[in-house]
């Protein structure tokens, strides 16, 4: 364990230690050309960045002049040459790249050495014990999960297209808005728990096709069309609980999907 504020090759020592997944420095920087030096990368099982939560970031280091938290980064030797993987924080890493390089912002950085991708691994969820995070990029390697993951994110990104205002970056969005990396949890889980892998095209269908039979339980709502109802509809549009409010903002971005948990009827 060295001193405080020896110099290291990436900034103001903090602190280095050993521990179990290896050995570590915490140091203090304001210099923003390291993300470019190291090129330091998405590491390559966590997904792509949400983009919208990059932006409201990207918004908020510009007027608070900080970055808030650690951002964790592995060195692994890959093929003789050494690399750098942002495994925690890689949104907050997307934000600051959008700044220019002379700006001095302070932050704090945890650099895992000679990381192993089990040791990342360790880490990073030793990290999020407290708070649950998606786990889809960090399954054993299988090649038709992972073909499918691409599938996923071609099918949120359709979602987020079609559907921008009910898009949240909260991790418990109200309803009827919904998280990106959620919903590609959700639709994961659901068809690996039956060993199925549809393609984008089927997915996206069959999701059109409960947005339209959510729809459908609300019609209740506008009177003139009451007498159109059935016994069956109108059970389910109870059972469903939509409130006006939430009811009116259906109407407003013609998405019903997410106002109960679609995948009962996937």
């Amino acid at each position: 364990m060295n001193n405080l504020g020896e110099d290291s090759m990436f900034g103001k020592k903090i602190i280095d230690y050993t521990g179990s997944s290896g050995v570590k420095e915490v140091t203090f920087l304001t210099d923003l050309t390291f993300l470019s030096k190291f090129k330091v990368k998405n590491w390559k099982h966590n997904r792509p960045c949400d983009l919208n939560r990059v932006d409201e970031i990207y918004k908020t280091i510009q007027i608070n002049q900080k970055v808030d938290g650690i951002i964790y980064i592995a060195q692994q030797l890959e093929e003789n040459e050494i690399s750098y993987y942002c495994y925690d924080g890689n949104h907050r890493v997307s934000a600051l790249k959008k700044l220019p390089n002379d700006l001095e912002i302070p932050l704090i950085i945890n650099i895992l050495f000679n990381a192993t991708n089990n040791s990342i691994i360790r880490n990073f969820s030793s990290l999020n014990k407290s708070c649950p995070v998606p786990t889809i990029f960090i399954k054993k390697p299988n090649e038709k999960r992972d073909k499918f993951k691409l599938t996923l994110l071609e099918v949120t990104k359709y979602l987020i297209e079609k559907y921008p205002k009910n898009v949240s970056t909260s991790r418990n969005p109200q309803k009827p808005n919904f998280n990106r990396d959620q919903i590609m949890d959700k639709l994961y889980d659901h068809y690996v728990l039956i060993n199925k892998f549809p393609n984008k095209e089927e997915i996206i269908s069959r999701l059109e096709f409960i947005n339209k039979k959510y729809h459908s339980y609300t019609i209740i709502k506008n009177p003139k069309d009451k007498k159109n109802i059935t016994d069956k509809q109108k059970k389910k549009k109870n059972d469903n609980k939509i409130s006006d409010k939430i009811l009116k903002k259906c109407e407003l971005t013609g998405c019903y999907l997410f106002t109960k948990d679609f995948t009962m009827d996937l």
